[in-house]
C-alpha cells in the first residue's frame, strides 16, 4: 500500500549536520524514505564549522558525515 516516510524540517543555516546525518542514517536503514525541507523552500545550510572542524580539529564531521 503505502510505504513508510519521514519529512526532516531543517534550519535554513548553521544547523548541526549530526542533527540531520544520524536520523537519516537510522530511517533509511529501516526503509523509511526521508526528506528534507526548510521553511523557504530553498536548500538548507550547516554550519561550516562542523564540517571542516573546530577546536583543533577535534571536532567536525568525518569523512561519512561530510558526504
Amino acid at each position: 500500500m503505502f510505504g513508510k516516510k519521514a519529512l526532516l524540517i531543517l534550519p535554513n543555516k548553521d544547523y548541526d549536520v549530526t542533527e540531520t546525518a544520524v536520523p537519516w542514517k537510522v530511517l533509511t536503514e529501516a526503509g523509511v524514505q526521508v526528506d528534507m525541507g526548510t521553511e523557504n523552500g530553498q536548500a538548507g545550510e550547516c554550519d561550516p564549522l562542523l564540517l571542516t572542524g573546530v577546536i583543533f580539529g577535534q571536532l567536525g564531521a568525518g569523512k561519512e558525515g561530510a558526504d
